[in-house]
């Protein structure tokens, strides 16, 4: 055996020991936390009392998504540490009786409780319903046969069928009544039941946990950071653009929705968005080589072009006005690296484990731009109002959503493609309500020209109405 596979199967070794051997479990809160497009990194900070010697810590419990790979450590203390090793464990535990999984149960319970008691009234209403029916042939039938042998109460027969149709009248409002309540119970549950599995499937899932074995000169303490990358969470972009009264550029806000459904929340976190797409890699892609052979064809990828307008309301001057007093949102400190820029929130941040929409502001801008009309007389009779403007922004604006403001008034949603800094960009702001165009046709003439050849002829003529 040489000395690399020696060192090899020593490391092996050692890590399985890790694993294998008992140690006390810690907890490290998550202070940081990067949101790339399609996954996350997050870092935990802890302090530990380390003996003097060798000491390992496990730091846990950490989500079982996260990436083997990517677990760092670093250390830190007043004495001289060594960090060893950093080993993952995976712990497949039976479920963890979560005290907010008790309550949602109940609540559970509960509202099929009161799901049964709509039921059991429905039946009692539809016995009620059938004791009627019964009621309404028998006396149809016994009234018949009164009368035919001259025995019928005339009075009775005039009461009998305003008191049926009473009782059917009190049924059916009773009925309608039991629906209501059966459709809103029903919405509650179905709430409560995505609640319950969602926390319960939480609570059974397994868990990772990060051993790491440091050593110590001499007793002190030491402050540990651990990070990792793990999936289901990302952002993406999201902007507003609002047209200013006095025409002279555009209101750009820059946001972020931050989604994640990590199984761990993140409360008063140090929030940063990274615009690094980590899937990609590091390494460019090689093109492959072309072979030109007379019996091979080469096909031709078709272009491909999309394109899409949104309408619009007329603008106020006062509610512009308005809308400059407003308190400015808070924006994010931009750094730019070298292949990637990252945005960090500068405040304390909550994003819970939920999957929902959480929107952060990124950047408010006020980009200058020169407004022109286009339209299409042949497709629609409306004049299109075009902002020409320039990502004076020191951030790319990644391809996403526009929400389209002109004032307070919400006209519709656009998108943009990716825009680097300096680079100029189209956006549509919708129709002027107070422009029509009016396409005639003067002229659509089809002949023949020519002496010796016969060479076919079409005249077009149109009227344009602004």
């Amino acid at each position: 055996m040489n000395q690399h596979h020696r060192r090899v199967l020593m490391k092996t070794i050692t890590v399985a020991a890790l694993l294998l051997s008992p140690v006390a479990l810690f907890a490290a809160a998550i202070t940081e936390v990067t949101v790339y497009p399609d996954r996350a990194q997050v870092t935990r900070v802890g302090e530990f009392d380390l003996a003097a010697g060798e000491n390992r810590l496990e730091i846990g419990p950490l989500p079982v998504d996260l990436d083997d790979n990517s677990v760092r450590a670093a250390a830190t203390a007043a004495g001289p540490v060594t960090l060893h090793e950093v080993a993952v464990r995976r712990l497949a535990r039976e479920q963890v009786r979560d005290p907010e999984v008790a309550r949602l149960e109940q609540q559970l319970l509960d509202l099929r409780d009161q799901r049964a008691a709509l039921d059991a009234r429905q039946r009692v209403l539809d016995q009620q319903r059938d004791l009627l029916g019964q009621i309404k042939i028998k006396a149809a039938a016994e009234a018949t046969r009164d009368i035919q042998l001259n025995k019928f109460d005339l009075a009775q027969l005039r009461d009998l069928p305003g008191w049926l149709a009473d009782e059917f009248t009190k049924l059916e409002t009773a009925n309608a009544g039991l629906t209501a309540e059966r459709r809103d119970l029903d919405h509650k549950i179905r709430v409560a039941e995505a609640d319950y599995n969602k926390r319960r499937a939480a609570a059974a899932r397994a868990e990772k946990t990060a051993i790491v074995t440091l050593h110590a000169a001499a007793a002190t303490k030491s402050k540990l950071r651990l990070s990792y990358v793990l999936g289901n969470a990302g952002w993406t972009p999201l902007y507003e653009a609002r047209a200013r009264a006095d025409a002279r550029g555009v209101d750009f806000s820059y946001h972020a929705t931050v989604r994640q459904q990590t199984g761990e929340d993140w409360r008063g976190v140090k929030l940063t968005l990274s615009t690094a797409r980590p899937a990609i890699g590091a390494r460019m892609p090689e093109l492959s080589k072309w072979i030109v052979d007379f019996m091979q064809v080469m096909p031709m990828a078709a272009p491909v072009a999309a394109g899409k307008m949104m309408r619009m309301n007329a603008m106020s001057d006062e509610a512009s006005v308005a809308m400059e007093q407003a308190a400015p949102p808070q924006e994010m400190q931009i750094e730019q690296g070298v292949t990637a820029v990252s945005f960090h929130v500068p405040r304390p941040a909550d994003v819970p484990s939920d999957g929902e929409p959480h929107r952060q502001t990124i950047a408010t801008e006020t980009l200058p731009a020169s407004f022109v009309y286009e339209t299409t007389p042949k497709l629609s009779p409306f004049a299109y109002l075009k902002a020409a403007t320039t990502n004076n922004t020191a951030a790319p604006l990644l391809g996403g959503p526009v929400h389209i403001f002109v004032g307070p008034d919400f006209v519709g949603t656009g998108s943009i493609a990716t825009v680097a800094p300096t680079e100029p960009f189209d956006l549509f702001l919708g129709v002027d309500e107070g422009l029509r165009v009016k396409r005639e046709e003067l002229k659509d003439k089809a002949g023949k020209a020519g002496l010796f050849r016969n060479r076919q002829k079409k005249v077009f003529a149109y009227k344009i109405t602004v």
